[in-house]
């Protein structure tokens, strides 16, 4: 072949996306329903649209489900892994707004994030700062809401940490803690498929204002890998006829 010919075919390589290395993508998940669960039809709403949006593409999805804390240590470092979902937003794990440990999918879907309480005791407030009176609970190493967790590190408020959603709930209807943060159809799906859990309903209750909602995503690893996966995941998602979200939004004129 010409020497200019090979140079052309070498061109026209740099440019195009490499493909994946291979054609399964492993990711991390936890047992948090109806998002993500290995009892959940067809593993939770997160993982199907995932599983979706990675067929569109000629990939396959393997999800390895442990608690929240290993998950995303099993996402980021773990050997063999692709990533972790689901994951809420934040610049502080935002690979290309602060050089850490996720490259975000666009979105695929959306959680609410509200507060429980009992019925008897609901929490009077209408901004974050009015909840410094209050003792919450909430899950080790989740996202909750950027102000409330600001307070929480600052220790204007009180929290305890447990391991997942289910220890919350019995904490709060215990009188152990005021009030539990946590995503209302977690709260709903967990209360009525656990009978310890369902006895406790008629005492509890969701604060009728929300903290916010977040977008989900897929959080691939910032390697050449984890960009190329994300970009076919993301053509995946717009098979699907899925949007970008307001964190694509803002990635997109962090890079403008």
């Amino acid at each position: 072949m010409p020497r200019l010919a090979i140079a052309f075919v070498l061109l026209i390589a740099s440019v195009l996306p490499v493909r994946a290395e291979n054609d399964v993508v492993r990711l991390a998940s936890l047992e948090w329903p109806p998002y993500s669960s290995e009892s959940a039809v067809l593993g939770g709403r997160s993982i199907d649209t995932a599983r979706r949006a990675l067929a569109h593409v000629g990939l396959k999805l393997e999800v390895v489900y442990l608690p929240w804390a290993r998950t995303v240590q099993a996402g980021t470092t773990g050997v063999g892994f692709d990533g972790y979902l689901p994951e809420y937003h934040s610049d502080a794990i935002d690979a290309e707004a602060a050089g850490n440990r996720c490259l975000f999918s666009r979105s695929i879907g959306r959680s609410p994030v509200g507060i429980l309480e009992r019925r008897e005791a609901p929490v009077a407030w209408s901004k974050p700062a009015d909840l410094t009176p209050h003792l919450f609970g909430v899950v080790r190493g989740y996202v909750n809401e950027a102000e409330f967790d600001s307070m929480v590190s600052d220790d204007r408020i009180a929290v305890i940490e447990s391991v997942d959603d289910a220890i919350n709930i019995r904490m709060v209807a215990a009188k152990r803690i005021r009030a539990a943060i946590i995503d209302p159809h977690v709260y709903d799906y967990l209360s009525r498929r656990d009978p310890t859990l369902t006895a406790l309903r008629q005492n509890l209750q969701i604060n009728n204002r929300l903290l916010t909602t977040h977008d989900l995503f897929v959080c691939f690893r910032p390697t050449r890998r984890g960009a190329e996966l994300r970009s076919l995941f993301n053509q995946g998602l717009d098979s699907l006829g899925v949007g970008i979200s307001q964190a694509d939004d803002s990635q997109a004129a962090d890079r403008s």
